[in-house]
């Protein structure tokens, strides 16, 4: 995530109260200024899964138009070059991966929101419709570990995949006849839940943790670091909230 730094208040600056202090007067030690209300960990967890989820929709959306352009590329829909479907398929395989980690994200995100919501009354409201909104992805991960049935019943044809994202209306038989990008904001996460409206409630939340905190700043002017200890962005806390 990108990291925000706060300038530090001149009037805050320990050099400059010094060399401003009649001689003879008492001193007090310059303490930089603190948030008024502390940062809980599971906000910086919580924030780091949401920032990562819009990432993984932004890719999604690249690589559906990445998709687009192989298509047409193609010199001949109906009887492609080995190559070309080669390319294509890899393609639709980095689409699948890219939505088995955005509701990945999501979920983890779901878990740290429910922690938040009990330790903080003000994201109540909105934690709770994103929990409340994003709970038809739960059971999800169950379904791309096992897809057996799936592709029995269906081959394991892009056609299929793009159908149940509602990518592909009935009345089309092949990906070439989709007009635009193979992923738009209307593309059905795992045949649940549209793109767009999933990641503006993500960015909704995201934004209203950066209203109340002062969220992705690591250190202060002094160096000091504004992440509690312990609370590891990039490492394993980001998997969990701790079971009990």
């Amino acid at each position: 995530m990108a990291l925000r730094t706060t300038p530090q208040d001149p009037k805050h600056s320990g050099s400059k109260n010094a060399a401003s202090t009649p001689p003879g007067a008492t001193t007090s030690s310059a303490t930089p200024s603190k948030p008024s209300t502390p940062v809980p960990p599971s906000a910086y967890l919580l924030a780091d899964h949401l920032d990562a989820t819009l990432a993984a929709g932004e890719d999604l959306l690249s690589a559906g138009r990445r998709c687009r352009d192989l298509l047409d590329e193609m010199p001949s829909p109906r009887a492609p070059h080995t190559g070309h479907a080669a390319a294509l398929r890899t393609g639709v395989e980095l689409i699948r991966s890219l939505e088995l980690a955005l509701i990945t994200r999501v979920n983890k995100a779901r878990e740290w929101s429910q922690m938040l919501v009990k330790l903080d009354p003000r994201f109540r409201a909105i934690g709770s419709l994103f929990i409340a909104g994003t709970a038809p992805l739960v059971d999800a991960i169950a379904e791309f570990a096992d897809a057996t049935e799936q592709d029995f019943e269906t081959g394991d044809v892009m056609t299929s995949y793009f159908r149940g994202r509602g990518m592909l209306p009935p009345g089309m038989a092949a990906l070439h006849e989709i007009d635009g990008p193979l992923v738009t904001e209307q593309f059905l996460v795992t045949r649940r839940i549209e793109l767009g409206p999933l990641l503006d409630l993500t960015a909704a939340y995201l934004d209203a943790l950066e209203l109340h905190f002062t969220l992705f700043s690591t250190s202060d002017d002094s160096g000091r670091s504004d992440i509690p200890d312990g609370v590891k962005i990039d490492g394993a806390a980001k998997a969990g909230p701790p079971v009990t």
